[in-house]
């Protein structure tokens, strides 16, 4: 069944799948005509499979939505009492942080400016797997990596009240040598943290 053609039009950028099968609650996207004409049938399968998950109180999908991994990129799902990992993002250039910059309201109107600034960020911090090490990212130890495993936020120099967790703690036996992996991925990443947190 295709749930793309069973939302209803509820204004110019209002549509809504309405609950059905194992759903707990309705979608709501919020998208201009072209762009819900442009959505795949994926999304709209990944947010009724999305609302089906136990706890799920409503389900919004944002006008950069697109097909993800288990839920849309681009939606808000609300919940009780329920984390649910997907929502979270796996990759960890995920999520939205707040960053002071001079560029005024004609610069983010401007694709010119916009993207001049959006270059320079890109010299300077990791964004991605696999993007490796950006040409002016600054030089740190891999013990900074090593106490960002440990102490996450903490290592950072990030005050407890400005987060929800500094970091959760590992055993006493963890080794992070054994996950080489993981220490391959994070080390262009982890500079980025420290910028956004530092």
């Amino acid at each position: 069944m295709s749930f793309k053609y069973q939302v209803q039009k509820i204004s110019d950028n209002h549509y809504v799948l309405p609950k059905m099968a194992q759903m707990n609650a309705d979608v709501h996207a919020f998208l201009s005509e072209d762009l819900y004409n442009a959505t795949e049938d994926a999304v709209w399968t990944q947010a009724a499979s999305g609302a089906s998950y136990p706890g799920v109180t409503g389900v919004y999908l944002m006008p950069d939505v697109h097909s993800g991994f288990g839920v849309p990129i681009g939606c808000v799902i609300v919940t009780d009492d329920v984390l649910i990992q997907a929502c979270t993002g796996y990759d960890i250039n995920c999520g939205v942080c707040l960053v002071k910059t001079d560029l005024n309201e004609q610069d983010v109107v401007s694709w010119d400016k916009r993207e001049e600034w959006i270059k320079e960020v890109e010299k300077r911090v990791a964004l991605g797997v696999g993007s490796g090490r950006p040409k002016h990212m600054p030089e740190f130890h891999i013990n900074k990596l090593e106490e960002m495993f440990r102490y996450g936020a903490k290592a950072l120099g990030v005050q407890s009240d400005n987060c929800e967790r500094q970091y959760i703690k590992l055993s006493d036996d963890f080794d992070s040598q054994k996950i080489e992996k993981a220490i391959e991925k994070a080390n262009p990443h982890a500079i980025r943290m420290m910028v956004l947190f530092g």
